[in-house]
């Protein structure tokens, strides 16, 4: 069994990146999390991780939020360093939200929201979480509002404190949130899925 590492920019992410590790059907087990504070932490731990992967695989997801694209990301965060065979550098195109969307029909049923409401251009938001709460505010069932819309409109708070937990559990439940179908309304998860059944992680 291949121990590999996750570093990701929050408990959502997290989730997503063991569930596509799962979906390449290797035997493969996490070593240790990293992460879970934000993009600025993973960008300023880059080297860190490139460092590791010469020594075991590393998975880093992020969002690209409002970089122009993920090659833009990328170049901005190595700065003219070579990535190593080791480490997987994955961007989602916007928010890993998007992803989540992208499975109109898996989310559709977590959330209530008709998939007519759905969008089959998951990338093309430019504001996935946003979008996503908005939805669910407008469509949603009254449990799915209780976990992910903050108790008081009036607050900061963006989001309900079951947030995470609740999209989670949708996106590591085999009959909730299905990789292959959200691939086909998100490209950058499409090429994600290919990077990582390629990648030589024995």
């Amino acid at each position: 069994m291949t121990s590999v590492w996750l570093a990701t920019e929050d408990a959502l992410s997290e989730a997503v990146a063991e569930r596509l590790l799962l979906e390449t059907g290797q035997h493969l087990e996490i070593a240790g999390r990293l992460g879970g504070t934000g993009s600025g932490y993973l960008s300023k731990n880059l080297q860190k991780f490139i460092q590791m992967a010469h020594a075991f695989p590393v998975f880093l997801l992020t969002d690209l939020d409002r970089i122009e694209c993920p090659p833009s990301l990328v170049a901005s965060w190595c700065k003219g360093r070579s990535l190593p065979k080791g480490l997987v550098f994955r961007v989602a195109v916007r928010e890993t939200e998007a992803w989540l969307m992208a499975d109109r029909d898996g989310f559709s049923t977590l959330s209530g929201i008709p998939k007519s409401k759905l969008t089959h251009d998951a990338e093309g938001i430019q504001d996935p979480k946003e979008t996503l709460l908005g939805l669910v505010r407008r469509y949603g069932r009254k449990d799915v509002k209780a976990d992910l819309l903050p108790v008081d409109p009036s607050q900061t708070a963006r989001r309900g404190m079951n947030y995470n937990d609740r999209l989670s559990a949708f996106v590591r439940d085999p009959d909730g949130w299905n990789p292959a179908r959200a691939a086909q309304n998100a490209d950058s998860l499409r090429r994600a899925r290919e990077r990582l059944a390629a990648f030589p992680f024995r």
